[in-house]
């Protein structure tokens, strides 16, 4: 039986995680909602975005999707466990930081590129003291984390980044509900070149947050809009590895199933 995958965001960004996806398992069926009318998702208080992506895998269910995967930081810390009791027939895939990932790698000194509403998160927080215990660099106000200042040891540096993935999203005009049929191609969805110029710009505000003297090893981009401009996040740090979680994603699913039909 051809599986049947749904996967969704809060627009385009979920397209780098169905890309992923896609790779792995080509035989598979998908179907792909970019939410861009609720779009940012961090901006919704908890009912809210419990009932937007309630909704939206409503949809899903009843296009025929046994998997979800919540191609969203945001809504993967706020929803999955809640959205699990209501749907207890779905299976639900969540994506987070790939903070595991940048510390099985050695990196001693990671920046992580984030939402704000994900920055604060408490699976983050529990992310960061799994891997990194040293109280991290907390960049802007309303930190969840102790003050702390660099160190020599392994520490990760948390920049929230406001207003980046809607300079993303505002530039990608491709079409935001896909259905992908076994082995279909799946449509262009890179930043056209005329607007890279407006994201580099807000890159570089961002980026001028950051202490000046800490020489990053890895950038985990932990929004999946931001797995869409890599190439023009890895210039501003030439010497870092960057790192997202597309592929574990992709990995644990391409496993799920094989467990599945074992």
């Amino acid at each position: 039986m051809t599986p049947k995958i749904g996967i969704f965001d809060s627009g385009s960004g979920g397209l780098s995680t169905l890309a992923a996806v896609h790779k792995l398992i080509p035989n598979a069926e998908y179907f792909y909602i970019g939410d861009t009318k609720h779009c940012p998702y961090g901006t919704k208080s908890p009912n809210e975005l419990l009932k937007i992506t309630s909704d939206i895998v409503k949809r899903l269910d009843k296009w025929g999707a046994t998997i979800i995967i919540i191609a969203c930081n945001t809504a993967t810390t706020r929803c999955i466990h809640q959205l699990r009791k209501r749907f207890p027939k779905l299976t639900f895939i969540g994506t987070e930081p790939a903070l595991k990932v940048a510390h099985d790698q050695g990196s001693q000194h990671p920046l992580l590129l984030c939402t704000p509403a994900t920055a604060r998160a408490l699976s983050v927080k529990r992310l960061v003291a799994q891997n990194y215990p040293n109280s991290p660099l907390f960049i802007g106000t309303n930190s969840p984390y102790s003050p702390a200042k660099p160190v020599n040891s392994a520490q990760v540096t948390i920049l929230p980044c406001i207003g980046l993935a809607d300079t993303i999203e505002q530039t990608l005009t491709n079409p935001k509900e896909i259905q992908l049929l076994s082995n279909d191609f799946i449509p262009n969805f890179s930043v056209p070149e005329s607007d890279e110029t407006k994201i580099k710009q807000k890159l570089q505000i961002l980026f001028s947050q950051l202490p000046p003297n800490i020489k990053y090893d890895s950038i985990i981009l932990g929004c999946t809009h931001y797995v869409l401009i890599r190439h023009l996040i890895q210039p501003f740090f030439p010497n870092a590895t960057l790192v997202d979680g597309n592929q574990g994603v992709a990995k644990y699913t391409k496993l799920f199933l094989s467990q599945l039909h074992s």
